[in-house]
């Protein structure tokens, strides 16, 4: 369910329903972590959406399964929130978590996987080799994620196919190589993965976010709640009397 678009998932509930009548199926529950995730939503201050609280529970899912996981979607459908709301949970159950942000698109190949000097043997990290020195250093019992946040490009994230695959091993320019734990996760956001080859598409788990997940509404009353409390409820008749009503007009013109 989780890899499914807005569409294909209500389709695929009739589906269900079709071949299995009158049988109710449901997810499996996690009722600490969702009573954790309820109140990082309320520290947040965010909206409870349901389904956003589904694919929080699946990305949660999807971690426990695979070294890799990809979160799928456009800008503003809250790829960013969904990890960070699970990783303030994971804080709210007392598991000590730690995390390593970086964009690899925003740099060249040499600076991300690090450089090796041919002349001298001299090998330079890069910043995702200096982020999996990092991890491989915490104790077994903290949860570390390498936040890879940005276009997924051939160019770099196949040299990562051994390490999301059961090996888990990262090999440098030097011959070295880094052993990574249970407890680490490569976590990918990224708005499609159509540059990403099969082998590392086979090798994520993945959450696809779709436009229809997005609520104007939630999103204007998150930033409400923001304001300050005397001009939220002008703000509000704002929303109501102007601003829907254009933005509707926008969208059908």
């Amino acid at each position: 369910m989780s890899k499914l678009t807005y569409s294909d998932s209500k389709k695929y509930e009739a589906l269900q329903s079709d071949m299995f009548p009158g049988i109710k199926s449901e997810d499996i529950k996690y009722e600490q972590l969702t009573v954790a995730i309820k109140q990082a939503l309320e520290e947040l201050k965010l909206e409870y959406i349901e389904s956003q609280i589904q694919k929080i529970l699946q990305f949660y899912e999807a971690t426990r399964q695979r070294m890799g996981v990809v979160i799928v979607g456009p800008s503003g459908c809250g790829k960013t929130t969904i990890w960070r709301i699970l990783k303030l949970a994971y804080e709210k159950m007392s598991q000590n978590i730690s995390t390593h942000i970086m964009n690899p698109k925003s740099m060249p190949r040499n600076q991300l996987l690090g450089l090796m000097n041919h002349d001298t043997r001299e090998f330079n990290d890069g910043v995702l080799t200096a982020s999996a020195r990092a991890v491989v250093k915490e104790p077994a019992e903290t949860l570390c994620w390498i936040v890879c946040d940005g276009d997924i490009d051939p160019e770099w994230v196949e040299s990562l196919n051994s390490v999301l695959d059961d090996n888990h091993l990262l090999t440098l320019p030097n011959g070295e190589r880094i052993s990574f734990g249970n407890n680490i996760n490569f976590i990918f956001e990224t708005n499609d993965l159509k540059f990403a080859s099969p082998a590392t598409v086979s090798r994520l788990g993945m959450i696809f976010l779709s436009d229809e997940d997005v609520d104007v509404q939630r999103i204007t009353k998150t930033w409400l709640k923001r304001q300050d409390e005397k001009m939220q409820p002008k703000i509000q008749q704002w929303f109501d009397d102007f601003f829907y009503h254009a933005l509707e007009w926008t969208l059908h013109r």
